[in-house]
């Protein structure tokens, strides 16, 4: 029977292609690798650590706003689009794409893989 980091990594490797999917990693809040499906021109652990502070950061400035979280960060850069979410109270779904991708769809296919990701997590 497969580990949980290898049924993540399958998961994660199912994402790439599709809708413009590139990358991604699972990673805990505190910006450990967990599992990832990266280029190979992307190192992991900084892409982790800066995922997580990104995301820690956003939910900093929610949390003043009134207490509720963000669901979701999106970073749009020229030629790429960065999703992360959350994936259980300890894990967030960081997802890279081409910059062209609709953010809607983007978006629909990182909440379908980030409640995949959640299952094998709850296991």
């Amino acid at each position: 029977m497969p580990t949980k980091r290898e049924q993540m990594e399958d998961i994660l490797k199912g994402m790439l292609g599709t809708n413009g999917v590139e990358g991604g990693a699972v990673i805990s809040r505190d910006g450990l690798v967990v599992s990832s499906a990266l280029p190979k021109s992307i190192n992991p652990e900084i892409f982790s650590a800066m995922s997580a502070t990104m995301m820690g950061a956003a939910e900093t400035t929610f949390s003043d706003m009134g207490g509720f979280a963000p669901d979701s960060v999106i970073v749009r850069a020229k030629d790429v689009l960065l999703v992360a979410v959350g994936a259980g109270p300890e894990m967030l779904l960081v997802a890279l794409a081409s910059g062209d991708v609709d953010t809607d769809k983007i978006l629909t296919h990182i909440t379908k893989t980030e409640k995949k990701i959640r299952a094998v997590l709850e296991e």
